[in-house]
């Protein structure tokens, strides 16, 4: 076979399924191998971003490789965003483009092109993957191919990129390389010394532990990478520890867990953020605390527990500045199995009362009020995304956009039942992820109806492939916050700039399509909404469905994020953060 051949028939080995491409003269063999292997379904959308983010949310939901075929130069710059997203969170994909024929590369020719539509995207990518590589030989091809696929899951996973040259594409792979083991990931080696230090450290936990009154665990997306997140979830239920989840990890536990403790952030709740900083030991596992996480201020994090902080990068544990901290270099994996066996080796006390006391936080403040549901200039996002977490059902998939409020209420107030996935790409925050990444996330969920809370900026910026959406008849319900703009933005420049509007809503610079006119664009139904109990017929209409569909929901443009750290200016200029339990939210 060629190599091209052999790119996905490999693939399909490892259980690869679907592969979003969009094809190009650059990496026509490659396309043509994809669309010969019948075991993995082509996946065409029109847009590279598309491609890339779709290829992101699948790994995300499945765990596992995602993989995205583009062309050679302007094909590959155009995925470059969906690379970065994939390298902050820490998402294994693997992207493929085409390159010009050996004999066209720049090489050592000090131009700054010689092949057309040639560049060198591997210099440009290189920051932001754990490998790339550009080969020219048949043998240097599947050397790097085969390393890519280690990589991309080894140790902390991230993103690769494979830059095949289009004579390398079609030569024959000789017969002796053809055999390989069907692996993912090399074993991570871990030194002797390392071992005792991180057994050390799980001795110093559990007799912390033993003492403690206020433990928490804060659990990151690390365990469902390291693929230890249920027992996780069940060594806190075994011994009673309050839960708490990152904005990545936050369907491990459902809200109606006993021991559910929240989200705590600089976006969060007042209760989360009131329980972590009065414990006295937080277990951090697979969460990198950024500065989002720890409300802009590492120092003033957990302020009164000892934190235990594990992570298998060190850089991540070398930047923290929190007060009496234990870092902890390790695998989530091995450490949540050496802190269960330290566990059951100490008398541990009852935490009921100090879960009490959470609960009695949560019923004092709560995201969601009531006498919010009706607005004059339209729906509460909380009236919304607290209807979404009512009539989803357990099987349902979340899928918002990435940036500006569809995102930000999402991930705050969204109240997770048991069962339910939820995709998202909070490192880089990039807008328009809404449209691919519901695409990417149900096709990995299997076909499961998928729901996607978009706002109308975002909407507009990978709305081309909702005739992707439309010719899958993918069920997804797209969920689009209709507030005139940028409603992010909006409320920046109200708060910062004396209302001043600059390119933030149609009146300032910016124009929307009109959204009611896309079902004969499309041929998906479009609902508006103006009202609650208009969202939730509409809502529910579309959970019976197969079909995809569009609520455009009128949300008002005066929505302010409750319970978030406050900027505040000194006389200098200077910006000032309060501390994480000093949330600001509206005076009732």
């Amino acid at each position: 076979m060629n190599f091209s051949e052999y790119v996905f028939h490999r693939l399909a080995d490892l259980g690869v399924k679907h592969v979003f491409v969009l094809p190009g003269g650059g990496c026509m063999h490659l396309v043509d191998a994809l669309g010969r292997e019948a075991r993995i379904a082509e996946i065409s959308l029109l847009h590279e971003q598309s491609v890339g983010v779709a290829a992101d949310a699948y790994a995300q939901i499945t765990n596992n490789l995602g993989v995205a075929l583009v062309t050679t130069g302007p094909g590959s710059t155009n995925a470059v965003t969906a690379v970065a997203a994939a390298w902050l969170d820490s998402t294994p994909c693997m992207f493929i483009s085409g390159q010009v024929k050996t004999v066209d590369l720049v090489g050592e020719r000090g131009l700054r092109q010689f092949g057309f539509q040639e560049i060198d995207i591997t210099s440009i990518v290189s920051p932001i993957t754990k490998y790339t590589q550009t080969p020219t030989t048949v043998e240097e091809a599947v050397a790097a191919f085969e390393n890519a696929i280690v990589i991309s899951k080894s140790g902390r996973p991230g993103p690769v990129w494979l830059d095949v040259p289009l004579d390398i594409q079609a030569t024959k792979v000789p017969v002796n390389y053809l055999q390989h083991d069907a692996i993912w990931s090399a074993p991570l080696e871990v030194s002797n010394q390392m071992k005792k230090k991180n057994i050390a450290s799980a001795d110093l936990l559990a007799v912390k532990l033993s003492k403690a009154k206020r433990p928490l665990f804060l659990i990151g997306n690390g365990v469902r990478i390291a693929q230890v997140a249920d027992e996780t979830v069940s060594l806190a239920r075994k011994f009673g520890i309050p839960v708490m989840t990152t904005w990545k990890s936050l369907d491990l536990i459902s809200d109606e867990d006993p021991l559910y403790a929240g989200r705590p952030g600089g976006v969060g709740s007042m209760f989360a953020n009131r329980a972590i900083q009065q414990s006295d030991v937080v277990i951090c596992i697979g969460a990198r605390l950024d500065l989002g996480q720890v409300g802009y201020r590492h120092d003033t994090f957990a302020k009164s527990a000892e934190t235990f902080v594990v992570d298998i990068d060190p850089a991540e544990l070398a930047k923290l500045q929190i007060s009496n901290l234990v870092t902890i270099e390790s695998d989530a994996g091995a450490f949540v199995r050496l802190l269960g066996e330290k566990l059951n080796a100490v008398e541990t006390p009852d935490w009921k009362s100090w879960m009490k006391q959470i609960d009695q936080w949560k019923y004092e403040f709560p995201l969601y009020d009531s006498s919010e549901d009706e607005w004059d200039d339209g729906l509460s996002l909380y009236s919304l995304v607290e209807a979404v977490s009512l009539l989803m059902r357990p099987s349902d998939v979340l899928a918002p956009g990435s940036s500006g409020a569809c995102s930000e209420i999402s991930m705050q107030a969204f109240r997770v039942k048991t069962g339910q996935r939820v995709m998202n790409s909070e490192g880089l925050g990039s807008m328009g992820f809404g449209v691919p990444g519901a695409i990417g996330a149900c096709l990995a969920s299997g076909g499961r109806r998928t729901i996607c809370l978009e706002g109308d900026g975002g909407f507009a910026m990978n709305i081309q492939d909702l005739a992707s959406v439309a010719r899958l008849s993918l069920p997804i319900t797209f969920i689009v916050l209709d507030n005139g703009g940028y409603g992010s933005i909006q409320a920046t420049q109200d708060r910062y700039f004396e209302g001043r509007r600059v390119a933030s809503d149609r009146n300032s610079g910016i124009s929307l399509p009109n959204y009611r006119e896309l079902e004969p664009v499309f041929g998906i139904s479009v609902d508006f909404v103006e009202n609650l109990a208009e969202f939730q017929t509409a809502f529910g209409a579309t959970l019976l469905q197969d079909q995809p569909s569009i609520i455009l929901a009128k949300v008002s443009p005066m929505h302010q994020t409750r319970f978030r750290v406050q900027t505040k200016f000194d006389d200098s200029g200077k910006p000032m953060t309060s501390e994480l339990d000093e949330l600001w939210f509206p005076e009732k």
